[in-house]
Parts: structure tokens; C-alpha cells; sequence
């Protein structure tokens, strides 16, 4: 949840209330790459995230769409083939078979 919030926070689409303890546990966040390079982002030992994650939960949430815009141009791309292919009856045509 933490790395979808990341790129609305740094373009400053979204801005976070001015509450010490939010703030200071959005700061206390640590960032960790398990073996396998995958992310974990998790509060440290002995510390609180409660309000970090309620915050990051809801801006995400109210954001939408948080996929890149060209990867949601290419599946529009991809229905539109998928139309053409069902109106041709299963059959893709290339843009060389297409008459207009």
C-alpha cells in the first residue's frame, strides 16, 4: 500500500494532514528487500503504523486508478483487438487485412 501512495505523495496530487503523529510515522517507515529482491515496507520493532496505514489505505483508495496511463492506454488497445477479433468470428486481422 505504502509503494502505491509513494508516487501521489512525491507528484503532490495528494497532501497529508498536518498530524504529528502521522507525520512521524510515515517518517519512521523502513523500506527492507527480502532475498528474493521483492519490497517490504513495515514500521520498525517496537514501533506504531496505525495511522500511516489508515491514511495511505484511504488516499490510495480515493486515487483510483493506479496503474501508469500507458499501461492502461495498452488495454484499451488490447479490448479493441479483442472486439475486432470477435466481430471477425475469431479471426485477428492485421492492419493490412482491414478494409475500410
Amino acid at each position: 500500500m505504502y509503494v502505491a501512495l509513494l508516487p501521489a505523495l512525491n507528484s503532490r496530487r495528494v497532501e497529508l494532514l498536518d498530524q504529528p503523529r502521522l507525520v512521524a510515522q510515515l517518517c519512521g517507515l523502513e523500506r527492507r528487500t527480502a532475498w528474493g529482491g521483492r519490497d517490504s515496507i513495515d514500521h520498525a520493532p517496537n514501533a506504531h503504523d496505525d495511522l500511516a496505514n489508515a491514511a495511505a489505505g484511504a488516499l490510495v483508495a480515493a486515487g483510483g486508478q493506479t496503474e501508469p496511463a500507458l499501461l492502461a492506454w495498452y488495454r484499451g488497445l488490447a479490448a479493441e483487438a479483442e472486439a475486432e477479433r470477435r466481430l471477425a468470428g475469431g479471426i485477428l486481422l492485421g492492419p493490412c487485412d482491414r478494409r475500410s
